[in-house]
This record gives C-alpha cells, sequence and structure tokens, in this order.
C-alpha cells in the first residue's frame, strides 16, 4: 500500500475546503509540531524534499545530485504507489520531482503569489518559453514540494489558487502534464510525523512553544532521558556561563562582569587546505626533467578573506553537516589568536547563543535568574546583529588543559565520557553510550578551548587521538556535529588541518574597534559612575590615537589591563612588559589607598607579595609544561608554604606568629591582589589570565643576576611554552637591564651555532622578528638594525614564518626609515636567486601586497612586473589549494626525498631505517604528468606523529633530515619546508623550564 498524499494538517485558518484530504487529517490537532525549514537553505530542502519522496514514491525515485539538473530534485519511470487514496489510477509515467524553497516567507498571499510565479517558470521552460533547451521531455506527472503555507480556504484559499494556476498555465502552454501535486509546508510537516528516520536529521528545525515537550513526543523513552538531562545541563550552563571573567577588571569585588555588556564578534581571516587526495601515485614521476622544469600544468587559488567570527561561525552551524548531507569540506574551524586576543570569550559568546536558541522557546522552565540571562543575552545579540541559530545545536564546552590533565598517566577518557562527566556534575545518570545514541539524535556544536595550553607533547598526541575517535564516532552515528578548537598560532602545527578544519586567523583590533571595546568595558565596570566611564574611553580614544600606545591596544585583554591604567593616570606604558607592569602596581596601589589592616598588610610586606606573585607564576608555567595536562596548579597549602618561605627568607624566624603571618599574605593576595584564585574544590590555586602568569614568570626569571638570565633565555629560546615569557622578560631587559641588551642578541645569534637542526630551525631569527614586531627596541634604532639583520637570517629558511617576517619588516622601516635598504637588498636577493630563497621572498611580497604598510606599494609594483613562471607555486602550504589539468595524488614524502638521503654520505642503515618511520605519516600531494611534468602542489601540514616524535630523540636522525632538508633542489622547496618543519616542532616541544626552579633560589639577595 502507498501512502497519503496530504495536503494540509488541521490548522486554524477558517472554512475548511471540503477537498478529500480533510478526511485523512481530520484528526490531526493544532498542537502537532512544526518544522522550521527556514535554517535548511534550498540545498539541504531539496535533499529533505528527495528523501521524502524517496518513502512516499518508493526507492527506485532518481535522486539528482547538486549542479545543474534540468528543473528536477528527482524523477522516476514507471508505476509509483502515489497518490494513495486517490480517486483516480496511482501515477505510472514519467514524472519530475521539483523543489520551490523560499529563504524569507512573508505571510500566505505573498507566499502564494511567489509560489505561483515560480511554478509558472518553471512550466514554461518545459514549453521552451524562455530559451531554455535542456530540459528534456515533458513530463506526465510533475511533484512540486514547497516550504510556503497554502491555506486550505475554500477557493479563496492558497491550495486551491495554486492549483488553479497550474492547470490554467498547463492549458495555455499545450503541455501534455497528466497530473500534479503540491506539497507545501503542512504536507511535509505532515510526512516528517511519519517518517522519524527522515525527521531525526532535521530535529533541530522544530519550532514547538516547547521544545522539550516536542522532544518527549518525538524520542524514544532512554533518549527522553538524555534529551531531559541535555535540556538541564544547558539550562544550567546558560546561568554559570553569564560572565566574563576579568581577573585582570581590577576590583576584588567586580571580578564578573555580564557578557552580555561586553560580547563583540571579532574579525578573522580565513584559510584552509585542499582536503587529502584519495589514492598515492607511483614514485616514477620523479626524474631529472620534473627537478628541472615547474612547467606550467596548474595555478593556485589562495582562499582567504575576512569573517566575524561569531556570525560565521553560527551561518556555518545553520548548514546539516551530517555526513549523508554534507559528505566533503570544511566542516570545522579552528580559531587562532595570540595571548588574550579573545579565543575563550567567543567561544563563550558562541555557546550561549545556541543555549538561548534551544531555551527561549521554552522561557517557563527557567528560573528567574536563567530567564533574566537570557533576556540580557537575546538583546545583546541583536544589538550586534547577530541572529540566533535555526538549527538548534546542543553545545558542549570542554576546556582542553584540564581534560589533557585528566588523561595524565596513560588513561584513556573519551570525549564523550568527558562530556558525560561534565553533564553529570549538573544531572546525573548519563553514560557516554547514552551521549553516542543522542549524538545520532539531536544537532551538536563541541568547543575544544585552549589546545595551546596542552604543553607536553604526550599530551597533545593523546587528545588529538580523542579528538580523531570522536569525530570518527560522529561518522559512525551520522552525527550533525559543528567543531570548533581555539589555539595559540605559536606552537600549532596545523595538527587540524588533516580532519577537516579550516583556519580562523583573528586578526588585531582596529583602532575604532578598540575603543569602542573600551568603553563597554569601562560601562560595565562603572555602571554607577557614568563620568567615570566616559571620562575612561575619552582617554582611551587619546591612547589609540598614538602610535606605540596603539599597539598595545590590539587585544581584548589588553584594552581592559588598558582601561585600569587609565582611571588614575592620563597616559598608558608604551611597552608590554612595562603595560603588564603599570596595571600590576595600579591594582596594587588601589588595594594600598583602602582603609584597613588589608592595606596595612600591603604596605608592609610588597616585596614578599611581589615575590609570591612572580614565584608561584614561575611554579605554575614549570608545573603546566612538566604535566600531562596544560594548566599549571598548585594547591592552597603549597601557597602557604611558598608564602613562609618568602616570608623567612627576610629574616623571619619559622614561629607560629610567622605562619599565621604567611596565611594572611597569601589570604591578601587572592581577594584582595585577585591575580590568583582557586579552582574546582578551592584547594588548586591559578593565575585567572595566563598572560599575567607569563608576565610573573619573566620577572621571576630577571630576578637572577644578568648573565644567568640571558643563559636562562637561551635555554628557553626554542620552546613555543616559553615564548610569551621569553618575550615578556626581554622587554624587562631592554628597559631595565641595558647592560645585557648585547648579550641577549648575542645569544640570539649563537642559538644557530648548537647544531645543523638549531642552524636550519633558526630560532633566534623567529625572536628577533617577534621583538620587532613587539616595539621592544622602538627608541633604540642600534639594537633594531641589530634585530634585522638576525630576523633576515629567517630568508635562508624554507620554513620562513613569512606572515611574521612581513609584519616584523614592516614595522622596522616604520620605526626607522633606515632599515629600508638592508630590506630591499635582502628581498632583491632572493628574487634573484634559483633556491628557496625566491619562494621566501615571493610570500613577502605576496604579504604585503595585501597589507597597508610602507612596503606594501613597492611589492605589488615588483609583483605586477615579476616575470617568473614558477611564482605560481610558491604560495604558503596552509592557504593554497590547486586547481589543476589533471588529477591530484599521494605521494609519501619519504619516497620523494629518499634519493637525497645518501648525500654526501650515507647514512648507516639504523639511521636511515628511523628517518624512515619518522617520515612515514607525512606526505606531500602533486599534480599528475602534464606535458610530461609533474608538479609539488604542496603538503599536507600537521604534527608531529607519535613515530616522529620518537625516531627525532636521536640526534643522527635530526641532523640527516636538516642536512637533506638542505639538499634538495629548488623544485623541492615545499618538502623541504615540511622537513624543517618536524625538526621545528620537535625542538618547541621539549620541556625546556625543568632546571629554572633549581636554578633560581628563594633567596631574598636581587
Amino acid at each position: 500500500m502507498g501512502l497519503p498524499c496530504p495536503e494540509a494538517r488541521h490548522r486554524n485558518y477558517g472554512p475548511r475546503s471540503g477537498h478529500w484530504t480533510d478526511l485523512l487529517f481530520a484528526g490531526r490537532h493544532d498542537e502537532a509540531v512544526d518544522y522550521d525549514f527556514s535554517g535548511l537553505g534550498a540545498r539541504h530542502f531539496e535533499h529533505l524534499t528527495q528523501a521524502v519522496a524517496r518513502k512516499v514514491l518508493g526507492q527506485d525515485l532518481e535522486v539528482l545530485g547538486d549542479g545543474p539538473d534540468g528543473g528536477r530534485e528527482a524523477s522516476w519511470h514507471g508505476a509509483v504507489p502515489f497518490p494513495e487514496p486517490s480517486p483516480d489510477s496511482p501515477w505510472a509515467g514519467y514524472g519530475v520531482l521539483q523543489a520551490k524553497y523560499r529563504q524569507r516567507t512573508e505571510g500566505t498571499r505573498r507566499d502564494t503569489e511567489w509560489l505561483i510565479t515560480q511554478i509558472r517558470e518553471e512550466l514554461r521552460s518545459w514549453a521552451g518559453a524562455t530559451g531554455i533547451r535542456d530540459r528534456g521531455a515533458v513530463p506526465d506527472y510533475l511533484l512540486f514540494a514547497t516550504n510556503v503555507v497554502l491555506s486550505p480556504q475554500q477557493e479563496r484559499g492558497g491550495i486551491d489558487r495554486v492549483h488553479v494556476a497550474i492547470a490554467e498555465t498547463l492549458a495555455q502552454l499545450k503541455l501534455s502534464v497528466r497530473d500534479w501535486r503540491v506539497w507545501h509546508f503542512d504536507s511535509l510537516c505532515t510526512y516528517l510525523d511519519q517518517f522519524p528516520d527522515i525527521r531525526r536529521p532535521y530535529a533541530a528545525l522544530t519550532t514547538a512553544g516547547d521544545v522539550l515537550s516536542a522532544l518527549r513526543d518525538r524520542l524514544a523513552a532512554r533518549e527522553t532521558h538524555v534529551a531531559d538531562r541535555a535540556m538541564t545541563y544547558a539550562m544550567m550552563q546558560l546561568e554559570s556561563n553569564q560572565w566574563v571573567r576579568l581577573g585582570q577588571a581590577g576590583h576584588g569585588d567586580n571580578q564578573r562582569l555580564p557578557l552580555a555588556d561586553l560580547a563583540v564578534d571579532l574579525t578573522a581571516t580565513t584559510s584552509h587546505t585542499h582536503p587529502a587526495p584519495s589514492s598515492p601515485a607511483s614514485t616514477s614521476l620523479f626524474d631529472d626533467s620534473f627537478l628541472t622544469d615547474l612547467g606550467s600544468s596548474s595555478a593556485v587559488e589562495v582562499l582567504s578573506g575576512q569573517v566575524q567570527v561569531v556570525a560565521h561561525v553560527l551561518r556555518q552551524g545553520e548548514e546539516i553537516l551530517r555526513l549523508s548531507a554534507s559528505p566533503a569540506g570544511f566542516m570545522h574551524r579552528a580559531v587562532l589568536g595570540g595571548p588574550g586576543q579573545g579565543k575563550t570569550t567567543l567561544m563563550q559568546m558562541i555557546c550561549q547563543a545556541y543555549r538561548v536558541a534551544m531555551l527561549s522557546s521554552s522561557p517557563q522552565k527557567l528560573s528567574p535568574t536563567q530567564q533574566a540571562t537570557l533576556s540580557a543575552l537575546q538583546a545583546r545579540f541583536a544589538q550586534l546583529g547577530l541572529s540566533l541559530p535555526n538549527h538548534r545545536r546542543w553545545p558542549v564546552h570542554i576546556d582542553l588543559p584540564s581534560y589533557a590533565a585528566d588523561m595524565a598517566g596513560g588513561r584513556q577518557v573519551s570525549v564523550l565520557q568527558r562530556i558525560a562527566d561534565q553533564v553529570n556534575a549538573c544531572t546525573p545518570q548519563v553514560t557516554a553510550n547514552d551521549l553516542r545514541t543522542w549524538l545520532g539524535a539531536w544537532p551538536w556544536l563541541v568547543v575544544f578551548d585552549g589546545l595551546d595550553e596542552v604543553a607536553s607533547s604526550p599530551a597533545r598526541r593523546q587528545v588529538f587521538r580523542a579528538v580523531e575517535q570522536f569525530l570518527t564516532e560522529v561518522r559512525q552515528t551520522d552525527g550533525d556535529v559543528l567543531v570548533i578548537s581555539t589555539s595559540r598560532p605559536q606552537g600549532y602545527l596545523q595538527e587540524l588541518a588533516g580532519m577537516g578544519f579550516a583556519h580562523l586567523h583573528l586578526v588585531p583590533l582596529e583602532a575604532g574597534q578598540a575603543v569602542s571595546y573600551g568603553r563597554q568595558v569601562a560601562h560595565a565596570r562603572f555602571s554607577g559612575d557614568p563620568g567615570m566611564a566616559a571620562q575612561i574611553g575619552d582617554r582611551l580614544a587619546s591612547a589609540a590615537q598614538e602610535d606605540l600606545t596603539a599597539r598595545l591596544m590590539r587585544t581584548p585583554l589588553q584594552i581592559t589591563v588598558m582601561s585600569v591604567l587609565l582611571e588614575h593616570r592620563a597616559r598608558p606604558p608604551q611597552e608590554r612588559h612595562r603595560l603588564f607592569q603599570a596595571y600590576y602596581d595600579t591594582l596594587y596601589q588601589r588595594e594600598l589607598s583602602k582603609p584597613g589592616p588589608a592595606s596595612q598588610l600591603l604596605h608592609s610586606y610588597r616585596y614578599v607579595v611581589d615575590r609570591l606573585h612572580e614565584r608561584t607564576g614561575l611554579v605554575l608555567h614549570v608545573s603546566a609544561e612538566q604535566a600531562k595536562g596544560g594548566e599549571g596548579l598548585i594547591r592552597k597549602e603549597e601557597l602557604d608554604q611558598l608564602a613562609l618561605q618568602l616570608t623567612i627568607a627576610e629574616g623571619h624566624t619559622d614561629s607560629p606568629a610567622t605562619r599565621a603571618l604567611a596565611t594572611q599574605i597569601v589570604e591578601v593576595c587572592l581577594n584582595r591582589i585577585v591575580l590568583l584564585s582557586a579552582r574546582g574544590d578551592d584547594k588548586d590555586i591559578a593565575f585567572d589570565v595566563r598572560s599575567l602568569q607569563e608576565f610573573m614568570a619573566a620577572r621571576e626569571i630577571c630576578r637572577a643576576p644578568d648573565t644567568e638570565v640571558v643563559e636562562h633565555l637561551s635555554q628557553l629560546a626554542h620552546s613555543t611554552h616559553w615564548r610569551n615569557t621569553w618575550l615578556l622578560a626581554a622587554g624587562k631587559i631592554f628597559y631595565e637591564h641595558p647592560r645585557s641588551r648585547g648579550p641577549l642578541l648575542t645569544a640570539l645569534r649563537e642559538l644557530q651555532s648548537r647544531g645543523p637542526v638549531e642552524n636550519l630551525v633558526n630560532s633566534g631569527g623567529v625572536l628577533a622578528a617577534n621583538l620587532i614586531d613587539d616595539d621592544i627596541a622602538s627608541t633604540q634604532p642600534r639594537y633594531l638594525r641589530l634585530l634585522l639583520q638576525q630576523a633576515l637570517e629567517l630568508l635562508n629558511s624554507p620554513a620562513c614564518p613569512a606572515p611574521l617576517l612581513g609584519d616584523a619588516l614592516q614595522r622596522a622601516v616604520e620605526l626607522d626609515a633606515d632599515c629600508r635598504p638592508f630590506i630591499d637588498h635582502a628581498l632583491e636577493a632572493g628574487l634573484d636567486s634559483t633556491n628557496w630563497r625566491f619562494a621566501v621572498a615571493f610570500q613577502l611580497l605576496e604579504c604585503w601586497s595585501q597589507q597597508h604598510g610602507p612596503l606594501s606599494p613597492a611589492a605589488r609594483e615588483r609583483l605586477a612586473t615579476l616575470q617568473r613562471p614558477d611564482a605560481l607555486y610558491l604560495f604558503p602550504p596552509r592557504t593554497m589549494r590547486p586547481r589543476t589539468h589533471g588529477e591530484i595524488t599521494e605521494f609519501s614524502l619519504y619516497s620523494l626525498i629518499a634519493p637525497y638521503l645518501s648525500l654526501p654520505a650515507a647514512p648507516d642503515a639504523d639511521t636511515r631505517e628511523a628517518c624512515a618511520r619518522a617520515l612515514r605519516d607525512e606526505s606531500v600531494l602533486l599534480n599528475s604528468p602534464f606535458n610530461g611534468h609533474a608538479t609539488i602542489l604542496y603538503s599536507e601540514p600537521g604534527g608531529l606523529p607519535d613515530n616522529a616524535a620518537e625516531a627525532l630523540t636521536d640526534p643522527a636522525v635530526r641532523n640527516l633530515i636538516a642536512d637533506t632538508a638542505r639538499r634538495l633542489p629548488y623544485p623541492l622547496h615545499i618538502p623541504a619546508a615540511q622537513l624543517v618543519g618536524l625538526c621545528a616542532a620537535y625542538l618547541q616541544h621539549q620541556p625546556a623550564g625543568q632546571n629554572l626552579l633549581s636554578a633560581l633560589p628563594l633567596s631574598s639577595e636581587d
């Protein structure tokens, strides 16, 4: 038996039409659940109608894919069991399904007119009246599916008007269509009620007055239990995540400011790599002609542009991301940004947007506090021009450092188990298996936040294995899941690129954005004192007009710090280290000015309080590097003991009174200065803001004698975990230890002399570029030029970080025009070369051409006159996608470079085998031969696989890979960069600070 053809559900449209379908749906009530098709978009609406048609018409229906389809979403030939029951015989012949999707419905009459116009145009196309000649034969039967609501009112209603219009148009055009039907909004809703396996992928489109009631109606008993727990979890997370935690806000009684007051969307540039190819290729492509002639077989397309992160993610979330609906493409997003750039707050906004969307239809279920939070967030999102999601995803936020800590010691905790633990902390009795079922039943958003804070390589590998396993489970359950991850760019090795993640690179705030955000912070902090808020806003606007200060107002954290400083001073400091120092001094001075015993304690024991923050910063940063997880924690009793040791070091005896004093100092630090705060059960202590932990660690390192400070920084130079601390310490040296400036730059140059790998990676050049970009030597031209010379050495590396170097060189010219000749000379030498220096120089030109700086006009002019065809192949690997004449194929990186491993002297067999293990999982993408030549397009970016990490512990293997990278000929520039990248990854993730605590005593002698 076939299925009935629904024309209308029972709705309050007025008089019934008397049509035969009234009898079929007479038992249907107004409480029937509706579906919101507006979030689908035309493509997924077509998929939905195809799925319904297959159920109704049979599996022999031919479903047509995306692209030109001659006006058809699906077609059939022969008899189909439709319509039944019907006064006529079932259809038998050639039939066509067409979907007519309207993005914004406006009302019954206007929607009806739109649909009639659309159908008439289609019929005219089949008649050849529009000039279209590829529609093929005129069908015997037409089935139109639309999201438009058609009223059943007799004669004047939408249903009758559409049927009359079709009949009249067919007669006018003399088309021999035997019969037709229109599946409108109510028809499709009825079918979705009947077919739970179809409606399940679109469950989040339910728009009942009560989403929870709709869920209970739709899900099986166990699924309903999980749904209830999931919704309860969302309610509790809505309330607990309503705050932006500003440990840097400067008020002990105002640690949390409402997200609804501070939420802003931030700008990012987008980039992604091409999906991996499907089949390997033979190494026979590689011959001498390939190495000497790049040919012209392909071009590349740079995929980059600017988006607003929250709006971009919410748009992506409107897509149905099930594998069955989106079999290819970049579904997930990795948000990359520097310290304090707002990554976590953006994730908080995105999760809250989905919680508001899920819970806004059931406000009666919320507590008064939750209702107030929901209303405030709704108003804020509307003010920002952000539409709440139509596609209601269940949001989950996973803090990766704490997740990694849970897996410390080899204990495996799956992502689903981790989420179950989080849910059970709020509302118990949910298992990982329950969530696996829920994964297939309802759309999800999963945020993996803080990848950069997972410091140790083993912990990162565990995290990535868990994420990969989770994505596998998503595919197995055909889950509709959007995954977002965050990281700092430093130390990020493109590990997520191969998992289907596109990258969003946060860009610095422009002056206007910075001032606007600063005014928001000021008004939030001084909501009861508009005069003070306005004064701070005006001072921020003035600071944004000064060049040096403006560069310290590029992130939300910097602006928040700046707003604290400008309460009591008209102008802020001009350098990052001094900015944080002034911020700390401002907090301290505020507490000193308050009456009471706490301020007296802070006045009398300033040195101990300073040292307690600094030593704790160093302890926590060392702990974060050594721990399996990424967040350093110190037990409360350990902090008390540290305060006691510092107090005794000042000459106090170890007595009950001294112990009481140490405890009081700790309490004042926690409750008044409030840079440190309790975690979990209040027995673990950590810095609220990681940048302040790094700042305090830098101060502690700089308390050593000058020669020892430089030695310590040399030991930390390669490590990405210590990079921000290193730069803050260097800033302190340049402004407070002038005698150490020269030795510090000498140490940077000497980094390259430690071995072949260190020479090729050139961490000294990277740090020099960072120092220039941080304005460390902005008022010391001599040292600026020395740093410039060191940074320009990066042109000799195939893995040169072109964006970083490009920004640093632009800044050097802005600070000192006399730097321009050095840069021009090095650039022209690179452009005239026939090795990878040309590749790096070309990338610099590309970077500058898309910016506005002193080097940009000349870069655009030089690119326009550059007459080298090989320039087409030299874009950075992570920002290019090939557009080829042939097939993309995949080569093993090892097989590609193997012929060069034996030159100039053959390594022993064990070293060669270890090298093969290190490169086993690395691949290179190439064009298939075109005009007799293959072209390397790019290498798939990746991290440091387990086998590579193990093999690279052998210095002979590292040296062999470094030597091989140097010997690779020019066309193998990209594989050479990948080899250097592996060596750099190894160096960057080696523990570097394990000896700092023992090397830096607690003595009060500075």
